[in-house]
C-alpha cells in the first residue's frame, strides 16, 4: 500500500488536521528528548555495517533506515536532527516574531520618522535575496548555531514588522483607541492593552507558516556547509553528505529531504489551518 497519497489527502482536510499535528508534536516531541527515540549514538561508526540499506530493501531491523558510508545509523542522526531543525525553526521564528512585533508596532502607532526609518530598513531586507543575505552575514561571522540563528532572524523579522505595522494603521484609529486616549492612557498601555491583542492571531499564523520556512532554509545553508558544523547531525549535511551516494545509497539523502519536507508541510498545513480559524472572514463554520 502507497501511505504517501493517504498521508497527503488527510493533510489536506478542511477540519482540523489531525495528521499535521500529529506529525508535528512527533517531531517536537523527538526532537525534544532524542536520547528517548534514538536506538544508537547518532556519532558512532560502524564501518563493518557501512551502507547498509533500508528494511525492506535487503537491510535488516537493526538498522530501519540504514547506515550511511560510516556505518552510523541513519534513523538516529536523523532523531538528533530533528532536534537542530526543531530548535533553529522555532528560536529563529520567536525571535523574528518578537522583534517584528516591537518595530512594527512603533511604526504603525507612532508614524513619522519611526515608521519611515523601521520601513527604509525593512524594504532593505527584504530586497535581498534571502540566501545571499545570509551566506554573507555567516561568510563574515563565521559558520556556527549561533551565527545561523542570527541570520535566520535577521533574514525573517522584516516581515513580521510590514504586517503588524498594516494592522496598526487600521487599528489605531478605531473608535476603541481613541477612547483609550480621552480617558488617558498612554501611548504604551494602549499599545499593549488595546492594540496587541488584536493584531496577535495574524502573527500567529505567520509564526506558524514562519517555522517551515526557516527549517528548509537551515537545512539549505547546512547543505552548503555554511550552517551546522559536523559532527553534530543535521538534515541538510545529511543531504550534503548523501548526494555522493544517490545511485548506491539513495537513502542517505533521501530520508533527511522526507523529513525536511512532512516537517515543513505539517507546519504549513497547521499555519493554513490557522488563518482559517482566526480570521473571521474565512471561516466558514
Amino acid at each position: 500500500m502507497n501511505f504517501t497519497p493517504v498521508m497527503l489527502r488527510w493533510l489536506g482536510s478542511k477540519h482540523v488536521p489531525w495528521a499535521a499535528l500529529t506529525m508535528g508534536t512527533g517531531v517536537v516531541m523527538v526532537a525534544a528528548a532524542p536520547r528517548l527515540f534514538a536506538p544508537y549514538d547518532p556519532t558512532r561508526i560502524d564501518i563493518l555495517h557501512r551502507l547498509a540499506p533500508p528494511l525492506g530493501w535487503g537491510g535488516n531491523a537493526a538498522h530501519l533506515l540504514g547506515t550511511d558510508q560510516l556505518g552510523r545509523d541513519v534513523l538516529s542522526r536523523l532523531i538528533y536532527g530533528a532536534q537542530v531543525s526543531v530548535a533553529v525553526g522555532l528560536a529563529g521564528a520567536l525571535g523574528a516574531a518578537a522583534i517584528g512585533l516591537l518595530l512594527g508596532m512603533s511604526a504603525g502607532y507612532f508614524g513619522g520618522s519611526c515608521d519611515a526609518a523601521v520601513m527604509r530598513v525593512a524594504e532593505l531586507i527584504l530586497s535581498i535575496p534571502v540566501m545571499l543575505l545570509a551566506l554573507g552575514v555567516i561568510g563574515a561571522l563565521g559558520p556556527s548555531l549561533g551565527h545561523l540563528l542570527l541570520v535566520l532572524v535577521l533574514v525573517s523579522w522584516a516581515r513580521y514588522a510590514r504586517l503588524v505595522r498594516a494592522e496598526v494603521m487600521r487599528l489605531r484609529g478605531r473608535a476603541f483607541v481613541e477612547l483609550a486616549r480621552v480617558a488617558g492612557c498612554g501611548a504604551i498601555r494602549i499599545i499593549t492593552v488595546h492594540i496587541l491583542p488584536n493584531v496577535l492571531n495574524p502573527t500567529l499564523v505567520l509564526l506558524a507558516l514562519d517555522i517551515g520556512r526557516l527549517i528548509v532554509l537551515e537545512a539549505s545553508l547546512s547543505f552548503l556547509g555554511v550552517g551546522v558544523q559536523p559532527p553534530a547531525p543535521s538534515w541538510g549535511l545529511m543531504m550534503a553528505s548523501g548526494r555522493e551516494y544517490l545511485r548506491t545509497a539513495w537513502w542517505l539523502a533521501t530520508m533527511p529531504g522526507l523529513a525536511v519536507l512532512l516537517t515543513c508541510l505539517a507546519a504549513n498545513r497547521m499555519g493554513d489551518w490557522m488563518r482559517d480559524r482566526l480570521d473571521p472572514h474565512r471561516r466558514t463554520d
